[in-house]
Parts: C-alpha cells; structure tokens; sequence
C-alpha cells in the first residue's frame, strides 16, 4: 500500500515515510499501523453490495498504480466495507472501525 484516501485526508508513502495531505496531531508510527491495517484486514463474511444512503469512499493505491475504492457501509455495530465496482460488501470484526478508519484520531473518523 503507497496511499490510503479517507474523504477528509490522504496518507501517502512518500521515500519509505508516511506523509498526509492536511496536517493533524497524528504520530507517525500511527500512520504505519494503519497501513498495516489495511494490508492484514478480513473479513468475517461477505454479502452482496447495499447502496448507501450516503458514499463515504476510502480508496487504497498499491506500489503498482492499482486502486481499490471501498465506501463505508456501516461503522456500528460492526463495520461494513463495500466495494461498489464488485457488487460486494465485506463484513469486518467489531474492533477494525478503529483500526481502518483512524477513529481515535481527529479529523479522520468517517460518519456514515
């Protein structure tokens, strides 16, 4: 993973070191663990693709240009992940809201 676009915010790796487009009171290894987030989530199960009232995209670029957008389903009680271009939504633990979408720090917490 080389960027993560949230709708308010972009992290991007940038010479091996996380960097975001807007500043925030965000700590680098914070950054990274997102990342890692990112690249180690699973879901729990899998249904078919249920249009949101309202799109909250999140798109994940890959070292090789390739981009997947997912928009936020749900946060609560579980999160909920849909990949529209798929007709799928992925179905995450309860604790990967916090995980995926920063919730913890300012300015990154999605509200759908």
């Amino acid at each position: 993973i080389t960027a993560i676009t949230f709708p308010e915010n972009r992290f991007e790796l940038v010479d091996g070191n996380w960097e975001m487009q807007q500043l925030m009171d965000i700590k680098p290894e914070q950054l990274k663990e997102l990342a890692f987030s990112w690249k180690n989530a699973e879901a729990i199960s899998v249904s078919s693709y249920q249009q949101p009232q309202q799109e909250f995209p999140i798109t994940i670029t890959t070292a090789d240009k390739q981009s997947m957008t997912f928009n936020i389903i749900a946060t609560s009680p579980y999160l909920i992940l849909g990949r529209k271009d798929l007709a799928i939504q992925y179905h995450m633990a309860s604790d990967d809201a916090a995980k995926l979408l920063l919730q913890d720090a300012p300015g990154t917490e999605a509200q759908p």
